[in-house]
């Protein structure tokens, strides 16, 4: 059954806006939403007919925002920036991001703060809606600033890695919790009396689930008097770096939903005679985030690399390469030349792109966020981190062969 989503007043969060893009929530304007619409773009309408002097409604744009428009020319002035804007190189943006890009700009638009006509919305949701083309309609004054100003770009990339990002931590728990069993490793390290002091979030949920996954495993109860005192950290401490990285995405996770429900167009209009060019279409709130959980999802990666390596050494009653005639066979050692050269893709591709900016429309712009940039790298890092986690789960289920017949617990086996 299909749900519905009020765009402009419900609360909008990734899953929704994902549930939108995949057809199973339909978005839609209702009548109280649609009159605060009319009224907005009522308030732009008074500015043109006014000749009050209002950045993007009778201006010019970035560098030109001294030059003058004519009333005459407002409708046209949307469509140019349209029209200068078109440019680019590279492949056109996936038909997931576009999705997601023109749900957050309705909602965001709905909001009342941008002057567009509600044929213009009604125009947007036919699209999320049907994967077809219609033609261009008019624009009015301001649309086209309206349709292109804003955060979507860089949103969009955040709603998606939001979802990614958790499914991958949520198997990185588990397939670590493999790995510890192949490895003979011992949960002594996950006990929360150890947590309780030192109580970060993300640290006790790992922990917590560690415990969980691996209640009951014949494996661990196998060998709980051996000697062995302490194991590697890439399993003695996978609550505190999968912790770390959770922490991160719940911060990307938080501070995505407050961009889902902003408004971040410029000029933002409150009414005829209030109107504020303001830096609420500025990247860098999300762009911080984006580049912290990057280096979050390549830290999941690196550690998990790490325990593919454990898996291979040959010790702890496992195999070299986990095969028994290794020489002829060259067993498990070319997937870890994956996961290394995977970590290592990922490591060059955490330099936040926040920290740098370069000036653009004749020093107008003269500190950007790079936000897109951060939202496009974190999006190849999580490709590489789905990869890299697929090896361990491979290397690890073969590990636990030879561990057979003892079983794991309930929840792998």
């Amino acid at each position: 059954m299909t749900t519905t989503f009020n765009y402009g007043r419900g609360h909008l969060t990734s899953s929704i806006a994902l549930a939108i893009a995949n057809g199973t929530t339909r978005g839609v304007i209702t009548a109280q939403t649609a009159q605060i619409v009319l009224q907005s773009q009522q308030h732009v309408q008074d500015i043109v007919s006014s000749g009050k002097t209002v950045y993007g409604i009778n201006t010019g744009f970035g560098a030109l925002a001294s030059t003058l428009i004519s009333e005459s020319d407002t409708r046209l002035l949307q469509y140019k920036i349209l029209q200068s804007h078109s440019v680019g190189v590279g492949n056109p943006v996936s038909p997931e991001i576009s999705k997601l890009m023109l749900i957050t700009k309705v909602h965001s638009l709905a909001k009342g703060f941008s002057g567009v006509q509600l044929s213009t919305l009604e125009r947007i949701i036919w699209h999320i809606d049907n994967d077809e083309n219609l033609t261009p309609i008019q624009l009015g004054p301001k649309e086209g600033l309206a349709l292109i100003n804003g955060t979507q770009f860089i949103l969009s990339f955040a709603v998606k890695a939001v979802q990614r990002l958790h499914n991958c931590l949520d198997a990185a728990d588990i397939i670590g919790a493999m790995s510890l069993e192949a490895l003979t490793g011992t949960q002594a390290p996950f006990n929360p009396k150890l947590h309780e002091l030192r109580p970060f979030a993300g640290n006790q949920l790992v922990a917590q689930r560690l415990r969980l996954i691996l209640k009951d495993s014949e494996i661990m109860q196998s060998h709980i008097d051996c000697g062995r005192v302490q194991d590697p950290y890439s399993l003695r401490c996978m609550p505190q770096v999968h912790g770390a990285s959770r922490n991160a995405w719940q911060h990307l996770k938080e501070l995505t939903e407050i961009e889902l429900n902003s408004v971040t167009d410029n000029p933002v209009i409150f009414s005829a005679d209030d109107t504020i060019s303001g830096g609420n279409f500025h990247g860098q709130p999300l762009a911080l985030p984006l580049d912290y959980a990057a280096v979050a999802a390549s830290e999941a990666g690196n550690i998990s690399d790490r325990r593919c390596y454990l898996l291979l050494e040959g010790k702890w009653g496992l195999p070299m390469l986990l095969m028994n005639n290794v020489g002829l066979n060259s067993g498990f050692m070319i997937p870890q030349y994956t996961t290394a050269a995977l970590v290592t893709e990922n490591k060059t591709l955490c330099f936040p792109a926040s920290a740098d900016s370069i000036p653009t429309s004749l020093g107008q712009e003269d500190h950007v966020s790079m936000g897109s940039i951060s939202g496009r790298k974190l999006s190849r890092i999580i490709d590489n981190l789905e990869n890299i986690l697929g090896i361990e789960l491979l290397t690890a289920c073969q590990a636990i062969e030879f561990r057979r017949p003892l079983k794991s617990s309930a929840l792998l086996e």
